[in-house]
């Protein structure tokens, strides 16, 4: 797998995909990245949390740190992060996973089953992706897949 060193990365997936999981199984090879967790933003409210997770980290990279960002509000950040010219990720992680599998990780944490709202926001997290692999980007990142189906 590539090496983050020296790079900005997006973790992304739709909930119960892994994001977090993930990051913690790999983040020695994150060596001093500021690490965001996109939910640690969601008390601002859905819009402010974009543009307050926005705000730190294009500080970070001006500061010139590098950044992970882990989270599903990772989708809206690269669109919006490119509409805005802010924010160029060097590598983005999207992590699939079947809605069999995402339904069972509900069941696990305890939560109930997969409502209708996470269903459609599993496919508004796929919109926004493609929306942004169709932008005009001057900086495109390594996209690197990992289907957990």
């Amino acid at each position: 797998m590539t090496d983050f060193e020296n790079k900005n990365v997006v973790i992304i997936g739709n909930p119960c995909a892994g994001k977090t999981t993930f990051y913690n199984e790999n983040k020695y090879r994150f060596g001093n990245h500021v690490c965001f967790h996109t939910d640690d933003f969601m008390g601002f409210g859905y819009e402010q949390s974009l543009y307050e997770l926005m705000r730190r980290v294009v500080l970070e990279v001006d500061g010139g740190r590098f950044v992970v960002v882990e989270g599903i509000a990772g989708f809206r950040l690269l669109r919006k992060g490119l509409e805005l010219r802010c924010f160029y990720p060097d590598v983005v992680i999207k992590i699939n996973v079947s809605l069999d599998i995402q339904a069972q990780r509900y069941s696990k944490r305890n939560l109930s089953e997969i409502k209708p709202g996470v269903l459609a926001m599993n496919k508004a997290n796929e919109t926004v992706f493609k929306t942004y692999l169709g932008m005009d980007n001057p900086r495109n990142p390594e996209i690197i897949i990992i289907d957990q189906n």
